[in-house]
This record gives C-alpha cells, structure tokens and sequence, in this order.
C-alpha cells in the first residue's frame, strides 16, 4: 500500500483538490446557501449583541484556503460591521494567492475590511503567538472562525483552549467540523476494512464536542445536510473527479495506484445510498457538518 500516497503528505496538491472540492460544493450552493441564511443568525446576529461596540470588529481566520468562505462570512458581517480588520492564517502560499485575487474581485463590497496574512499552519501560528516573546501576549479577536481546519491539529483540547482564550469578551470562536455521518469518515472506514489502518479517521463533532466539555465551553450547533455535484467521480480521464475521489480518499493520485479491489469498492460504495443519491441523471454526494459557536 506504500504506493497511495497519504494527501497531506503533498500540501500543494491537498490544496488543488481541496479547491476542486469546494468548487463543486459552490455548484449545489452547498456552502453559499448556508453562509447566505444559518450564519446570518448563528454569527452575525449573535455578535451584533455581544460586540456592538466593535470598531474595528477583530477577525481571526485560521486555515482559510482560498478565502471563499471567509469573503462569504465578510459580506455577511460588513452590514454590521463597517470595519473589519482580518488576520488569515494560511500555510499555503499558492492558497494565499488565491485569497488574495479573491480580495481584488471583490473589491467592492469588501469595502471596510483589511486583511494580513500569516503563511503558518495553525499550530505555528499558535505556538509562536503563545511563546510570549518579550511580554507581548497573544492578540485578541472578537471572532475566531476555524473552518474543516481542526482535524490537523496536533493537540486538539489545547488549540480549542487557546482559540479561546484569544477572544476577547463577548466574542464568538466558530468552528465547522466534519459530522461523524459524514461521507468521508464513511469512506475512510470502508477503506479500512479492506486495507488494516489505512487512514486514520478525521476527527468529527464527536471529538470536537467532547473536547469542548470537558473544558466547561458551552457550545451551540446542529448536523448541516448538503451536497456535492460528484458525476465526475465514475467518469475516466476528468481531473475535476480524480481531484473529488483523492479528497474524498485522501489519497494523491487514487484512481490510479490504489489496487483494482480498493478502488472498486470504494467508487460502488460512493453509489451507496448511505453516501449519495442520484437527480436529473446528477450523482450528488452528500456533505454532513455541523457548524459550532462557542461564546466567551
């Protein structure tokens, strides 16, 4: 099995199939439609309340890719909140461009938000902001939003303390994880049943809410169903779906290393109606996460 190689181990290439993913989620509005209503009323509304007196309301964006989300939540929140200041931190260099070129498309109505990046990975960023170097304590955020980011952190109860700490009174840490009904902990886990300890499972809303509790963060959020335009996924040749079966996978390049009994299984069992259902001749994948605001 040495030849399937595990997706994080090639982060430029996690990026680009990252980006495929998301780009197909935007196909079904899986993501646009939701920012667009749910974190209306789980964010914006709850920190008009908590941090009316914010000026410049202070934004922490951990793991932010390409920024598609993020400019989502923005255009939500600047109504609001004329100024936002945010800071964005992104190991990707390729991703931060991206971002970037995001922010000058949507130059107009992200007018009153300012952006800085940070090249780290979380628990980069994390340690150095809490090394304290010279006395300088880590900087505070009225929100804090960490999106399908939490899986890589390599100790979760401590970067959930400390994304909690960084708040400021009043603030929100909004978190978006994986539900444990999700299609790609299902995949992972059929892949396992035929390779022993192929993939280690990605942390759900399980662990995340056990970690929370025990903790004493009290926490609000409930399982978001959605999908992704998957079609491509059984078609041979389309980058659009070797990029879909490699995240879903996480696996670089699976379609064409993993063994024929591997690869089969798991393509019959994204037809499963457990992970997927079929309208207008379109494969839809489904998408289960569950969205978490902690308050302070």
């Amino acid at each position: 099995m040495a030849e399937v190689t595990y997706i994080l181990d090639d982060l430029d290439y996690y990026s680009e199939a990252y980006q495929t993913f998301t780009h197909c989620s935007v196909k079904t509005g899986a993501i646009q439609d939701w920012v667009d209503t749910a974190f209306k009323e789980e964010v914006v509304e709850k920190l008009s309340k908590r941090c009316q007196s914010a000026d410049p309301l202070k934004v922490l964006g951990i793991g932010s890719g390409a920024g598609n989300i993020d400019c989502a939540m923005l255009e939500q929140l600047l109504p609001t909140f004329p100024r936002i200041t945010n800071t964005i931190v992104e190991p990707s260099e390729a991703q931060n461009d991206l971002f970037k070129n995001l922010v000058k498309e949507k130059e107009d109505t992200l007018k009153g938000a300012s952006f800085e990046w940070r090249m780290e990975t979380s628990d980069q960023y994390l340690d150095r902001v809490f090394s304290c170097e010279g006395g300088v304590q880590p900087p505070k955020f009225h929100l804090i939003h960490a999106v399908h980011v939490l899986y890589y952190a390599a100790d979760l109860k401590q970067t959930l303390k400390r994304l909690h700490d960084m708040l400021e009174d009043g603030g929100l840490l909004f978190i978006i994880v994986l539900s444990k009904h999700s299609t790609i902990i299902k995949v992972h886990r059929k892949m396992n049943e035929i390779v022993t300890d192929m993939r280690p499972l990605l942390l759900t809303d399980e662990q995340v809410g056990a970690a929370l509790d025990t903790q004493n963060m009290p926490y609000s959020g409930e399982q978001v169903t959605r999908y992704i335009q998957g079609t491509s996924i059984f078609g041979e040749g389309c980058q659009e779906g070797d990029h879909l079966l490699d995240f879903l996978t996480h696996s670089k390049n699976f379609r064409k290393m993993a063994p024929d009994n591997l690869r089969e299984s798991v393509l019959k069992y994204l037809r499963d109606p457990e992970c997927s259902i079929e309208k207008d001749g379109e494969v839809l994948v489904f998408r289960h996460w569950v969205p978490m605001s902690v308050p302070k």
